[in-house]
């Protein structure tokens, strides 16, 4: 079946290249990396993984397909959607609203220097960023570093979205905006202590993986001269170090070819099990969206929880329970793990078969939407969405992040911090 998965990951990609001509279209982007993550099956055999069932590979291959589905549907209607170059006209630009920013982006550095203070104090006595990490992703109770509620809920639904939309902003300000000195410091300083405060390091690749894509992206507009691919490469290449320099912090043991299994190929046998536990405790249990969108649900629920107008539905409780911690509780597979289960888990989860199938169909149609509304327009905050998507496709094998308040908060925000104008208008704001 991984064959089979290879064969099909390559005609997409293939396909999607020949259309669009670039390699950063939803499709190609997708299955190039697909193709790559069932290339590396063989580091299960190398780890001693639980071999993955068929049936497991049979559902990967029906949201694949659905993806492809979804976005050859909307390539196909492009102009009957509004998503073609006659319709999108280039009268007007999105201007990055700077002011606004430096308030925001101010606001959530006192809030990292003030826990930083703590993780310091942890450090300096002796514990590792391994040990921060853990009391970090504690859900069951409040710790020296989960201080209280109110931290909690600021770190969910203010600091960490705003922490992760501030790395396309910054790249696509550098790209295509005025470089802005203040914008860049101040969003390298809440990476920094975003990482300190975590011991997580997703940022850091993230950030890398913002700037190679929109290198690509603004190649043919911007015309990008050999220094500055140049300078590109070499930043990518500074933050990779970086990561495994965190990740050797957090680890004494650290390999990058476990590393690259954990990231990339456990999550299959991962996904496996979970599907199997699901349909074993929970047969009856559907989401009906509200795995895949609890992003969006969760942020409504709990400011109408705590107003006292509603109390959580119990099924949402337990499709929470789910998605959640049911997914943080390490399992045996051959090797420890948990938490990073495909983007099909919540699929699989809210409607079983025709879950996926809807989910990846409507997923795929969603990026290839917002690809054409950005390729016809090339406006700052178009790309800017674009490259919040790519890193959802880039890392599909961890998990679907719409589930997740921090990633829909952040990817709504956008449309706050533009403001539109006419070219002839614009200015700084």
């Amino acid at each position: 079946m991984a064959v089979v998965i290879i064969l099909f990951s390559l005609f997409a990609l293939v396909t999607g290249y020949i259309i669009e001509k670039n390699i950063y279209n939803p499709v190609t982007c997708f299955f190039v990396y697909w193709a790559g993550v069932m290339s590396l099956l063989f580091l299960g055999d190398y780890f001693g993984a639980n071999k993955t069932s068929t049936r497991a590979f049979l559902l990967i291959l029906t949201g694949l397909v659905s993806y492809f589905a979804g976005c050859a549907l909307v390539s196909r209607y492009k102009g009957n959607l509004g998503l073609s170059a006659v319709s999108n006209n280039r009268n007007y630009e999105y201007v990055l609203r700077y002011k606004l920013l430096y308030i925001i982006y101010g606001v959530v550095l006192l809030y990292l220097l003030y826990n930083s203070i703590t993780i310091i104090q942890l450090l300096m006595s002796g514990d590792s960023l391994a040990e921060v990490r853990k009391l970090y992703t504690n859900r069951e109770e409040y710790n020296i570093i989960r201080k209280s509620a109110l931290n909690v809920v600021f770190k969910s639904y203010v600091s960490t979205p705003v922490i992760y939309l501030s790395l396309p902003l910054a790249v696509v300000d550098f790209f295509d905006g005025r470089k802005d000195k203040l914008l860049i410091v101040m969003t390298l300083s809440m990476v920094a202590l975003w990482v300190l405060n975590t011991g997580g390091r997703s940022v850091i690749l993230w950030l890398a993986m913002y700037c190679v894509a929109a290198m690509f992206i603004y190649s043919e507009k911007l015309k990008l001269n050999r220094n500055l691919i140049k300078w590109v490469l070499l930043s990518t290449a500074l933050l990779i170090a970086a990561l495994i320099f965190i990740s050797n912090l957090r680890r004494s043991n650290f390999s990058l070819l476990r590393e690259i299994f954990i990231y990339f190929e456990a999550p299959i046998p991962h996904f496996d099990y979970r599907i199997s536990y699901i349909d074993s405790n929970y047969p009856h249990t559907y989401g009906f969206g509200m795995s895949s969108l609890n992003g969006l649900i969760n942020p409504v629920l709990f400011f109408l929880e705590n107003i006292g107008l509603i109390s959580y539905p119990s099924i949402y409780l337990i499709v929470k329970h789910l998605s959640f911690e049911a997914l943080e509780t390490t399992v045996d597979i051959g090797v420890r793990m948990n938490a990073f289960v495909t983007m099909f888990y919540q699929f699989y989860l809210d409607g079983r078969v025709f879950g996926i199938i809807l989910g990846s169909l409507l997923f795929g149609g969603f990026c290839s939407w917002i690809y054409y509304k950005m390729k016809y327009s090339m406006n700052k905050m178009m790309v800017v969405l674009y490259l919040l998507i790519i890193q959802k496709l880039l890392f599909s094998v961890v998990r679907f992040y719409f589930y997740q308040p921090s990633h829909v908060i952040g990817f709504i925000l956008v449309f706050f911090l533009f403001s539109k104008v006419k070219p002839s208008l614009q200015q700084d704001i």
